[in-house]
């Protein structure tokens, strides 16, 4: 029978110890080995010169102890029917002192790995001040295949966090003592994430630990379970120390920091760039198409503000506005005619106007970083090339569709953000702030700006050029052709076509 703290291991101290020296361990250069005290005074053949005599003949009538301790332990297993004693262990809060919790784990997993049919997996991060707590502990199935894998990491209570959890089983064995749960928000946190190539970490529910978040990841050979208990900060830093304790399982944690620490030390534009984008924009049933193009998208303020922005909507009718300060020109693409008008004041990256991405959306732009040490951004070790320049790849991990960050390689400054079709590592249902709610765009022929019914606004791709796309992109003179006429209303969320 489990214990409620999935704990149980073989045998008692004698086997434990016996386990100890017939089990090599993982011992790192110019680092003491993680053991049961680290003050202990190692045992050298000098130390054991300066032993007394009577210490030194004592050692023969130690090994026969721990022969016969060996004897009982493997006969009592045959008695069981070859099963080895199903003995809980209690845990306890004080940790061990350890050197590293991350190394002393892989010492520790070397140690049991025999008794596993699958190969175990480590994270390559964990908060700090992680400590391992006595461990690990496989509980026994009665076969090999069986047994699963369980390491507890414990902190201080100043660190915010309570403590963290690994569960491995072998494949086809489930989730013990956890089952899946629907994904949701915690703590200010999407609890489902996932990495490219990777198998996705979904949420779990486990026995008696309700209130902690939890994910499992299914794979070939092995089930992940691994839960976090918050800590004085609340479940917001345990799903942040969850995702990003998972996600370093599929991709080495030290490629993410060294991505970070460059990324850092680069300083992102400001003023004097241009975002480009395109998205789609639904409501009531109808779709409008939107690319924009618009000047210094972190600083615009109402008198800098140069936009371009072309409308287009089901049935292929466009117009085009062209802002310039507070003034705006909207160009009627298919009757080539136009019409002047004075611009909504509203500051558009703050309030959004004809789909223009507000500040929530180019929050992207210039956050990567903070978003890379929350780990909702993953740096990949791949380099490809996007408008024959060379970029890194970030992925958001936890989105509804693919999203993908590049940056220069050179520059480390984000060029482009890109969200694809088909389902993302999120699900659905997961937050992004590529989609947003905001007016939707109007393609009036008689007035100039959003209309007042709110619309779904999903960007598929935004990006930064130094320089527009064209010289007079933001003049209000018109293009020749182009004249003030009787100008014909194309259809406006369901409204019947009219003409002035």
């Amino acid at each position: 029978m489990r214990s409620a703290h999935w704990a149980q291991e073989i045998g008692g101290v004698g086997a434990r110890a016996i386990k100890r020296l017939l089990t090599p361990r993982l011992v790192y250069p110019q680092e003491p080995a993680p053991e049961d005290d680290l003050t202990r005074p190692a045992v050298t053949p000098g130390a054991l010169r300066r032993r007394s005599p009577w210490a030194l003949g004592a050692l023969p009538a130690v090994a026969a102890l721990l022969l016969v301790t060996l004897s009982l332990a493997v006969f009592s297993g045959l008695a069981l029917g070859g099963r080895r004693p199903q003995l809980a262990t209690k845990p306890t809060m004080t940790p061990a002192p350890v050197v590293s919790g991350l190394r002393a784990a892989e010492t520790a997993v070397a140690a049991v790995a025999v008794e596993l049919a699958f190969t175990p997996v480590l994270p390559s991060y964990l908060p700090a001040g992680a400590q391992l707590r006595e461990g690990p502990v496989v509980a026994l199935g009665g076969t090999k295949a069986a047994n699963a894998l369980t390491l507890n990491w414990v902190f201080a209570a100043a660190s915010g966090l309570q403590q963290i959890t690994l569960r491995e089983t072998n494949a086809g064995q489930g989730f013990v003592g956890c089952q899946s749960a629907t994904p949701t928000a915690s703590g200010g946190g999407w609890v489902r994430w996932g990495l490219p190539t990777t198998p996705t970490w979904n949420p779990l529910t486990c026995q008696g630990r309700a209130a902690w978040p939890a994910v499992g990841q299914i794979r070939a050979t092995l089930n992940i379970a691994l839960t976090v208990a918050p800590g004085s900060r609340g479940a917001d830093l345990a799903v942040e120390a969850l995702r990003i304790t998972s996600l370093s399982m599929d991709m080495p944690y030290l490629d993410q920091l060294n991505f970070l620490r460059a990324f850092g030390a680069n300083t992102q534009p400001g003023g004097a760039q241009y975002l480009h984008y395109t998205a789609t924009a639904i409501a009531a049933g109808q779709q409008w198409q939107i690319s924009g193009e618009t000047n210094a998208p972190y600083t615009q303020t109402l008198t800098q503000r140069r936009e371009r922005i072309t409308i287009t909507e089901s049935s292929g009718a466009s117009v085009t506005d062209v802002v310039n300060g507070a003034q705006a020109i909207r160009l009627n693409n298919a009757s080539a005619t136009y019409l002047s008008s004075a611009y909504p004041t509203q500051t558009p990256t703050t309030t959004g106007q004809d789909a223009e991405p507000a500040a929530s959306v180019t929050y992207l732009f210039d956050h990567i970083a903070t978003l890379l040490a929350y780990g909702e951004v993953w740096a990949l070790p791949t380099k490809v090339r996007l408008n024959n320049r060379q970029v890194y790849q970030l992925v958001m991990v936890d989105t509804p569709a693919p999203t993908t960050v590049y940056v220069d390689v050179q520059t480390y400054v984000v060029t482009r953000i890109v969200m694809g079709a088909g389902s993302g590592p999120g699900s659905a249902r997961a937050p992004t702030r590529l989609i947003t709610s905001a007016a939707c765009p109007s393609t009036s022929t008689t007035t100039i700006g959003a209309s007042s019914t709110n619309c779904q606004i999903s960007y598929s791709a935004l990006w930064i050029t130094a320089t527009p796309d064209a010289a007079n992109d933001f003049s209000l003179t018109p293009p020749t052709g182009y004249g003030r006429a009787l100008v014909a209303h194309l259809t406006q969320l369901g409204s019947a076509c009219q003409t002035l």
